[in-house]
């Protein structure tokens, strides 16, 4: 199978009284005050000058300001170390968990209108699907990717919590691990089914990050058209093909386009 690589441009433990009470099944609803600073000097207080490993991982902070008591329980996952929200800015699999559990809340259950309807998937996705396509690659078959796999469980919005089935959307968001000169790194996926087009956002980006980003995502813009073809997907959203010329030169089970796009805010560095 071919893939086109396409090119787009686009523009401390002190005592806390709460100051807002947070109502509804979508607490993002609520406002939050702009409280970063505040937010660095807790993270930075009793912060070891050089952390110490440990058998079980790496200790962060002092005895004293290691640990948050009441923890946060973000429901997809509960944390009580400090050092959870030192290491946000590190590849991590529970720092992604929440973040896109909490995007689809967003799309469930928030009085805000949304502009777009949208799911997502989960670290485990990306590994499933990653897994998957290594077979695909050694057996050269379209056999491997079977409708009782777990990407199947996906699309219909089996496997998460405020999943929604993909029929029901037009865009689902996934968090996809990379590496570029040996460091990792997460960057977001985005499949357009009125588009027939993967859409990658790598706020890293450099002229020379673009084949080796291809290739990390090739395994979704091969393995999902045939996955989608296997539920029936495009039984169900006859609407799609009729917006999209895509549809009309290629088979519904060639690979979907990849879009690198360009003109994103950069990441802070430290």
């Amino acid at each position: 199978m071919k893939t086109h690589l396409l090119i787009e441009n686009q523009k401390s433990c002190t005592e806390v009284i709460a100051k807002h009470r947070i109502h509804g099944s979508c607490p993002l609803d609520s406002f939050f005050e702009d409280d970063d600073e505040e937010f660095e000097l807790w993270i930075r207080k009793g912060l070891l000058k050089h952390p110490n490993m440990k058998r079980d991982g790496v200790i962060f902070y002092d005895k004293k300001h290691g640990t948050i008591d009441p923890g946060f329980d973000f429901n997809v996952a509960q944390i009580s170390d400090k050092a959870w929200f030192y290491t946000l800015f590190e590849p991590g699999y529970s720092h992604i968990e929440v973040i896109f559990y909490y995007l689809r809340k967003i799309g469930l259950y928030s009085n805000l209108k949304v502009a777009m309807r949208y799911t997502t998937t989960d670290p485990f996705f990306d590994e499933t699907i990653k897994s998957l396509y290594l077979r695909y690659i050694e057996h050269a078959s379209e056999s491997v990717i079977d409708v009782s796999s777990l990407i199947s469980d996906y699309i219909m919005g089996y496997k998460q919590i405020c999943g929604k089935p993909w029929f029901e959307v037009d865009h689902v968001l996934f968090p996809i691990y990379i590496e570029l000169d040996k460091v990792g790194r997460w960057i977001l996926g985005r499949l357009s089914f009125v588009d027939r087009l993967f859409y990658v956002y790598n706020s890293r980006w450099s002229v020379n990050d673009d084949s080796e980003v291809a290739k990390s995502v090739k395994c979704y813009s091969d393995i999902l058209p045939v996955s989608l073809d296997l539920v029936g997907f495009y039984k169900k959203r006859y609407d799609i093909k009729q917006k999209n010329w895509r549809y009309v030169t290629k088979k519904i089970t060639e690979p979907f386009d990849i879009v690198i796009v360009k003109g994103l805010p950069g990441e802070r560095l430290r």
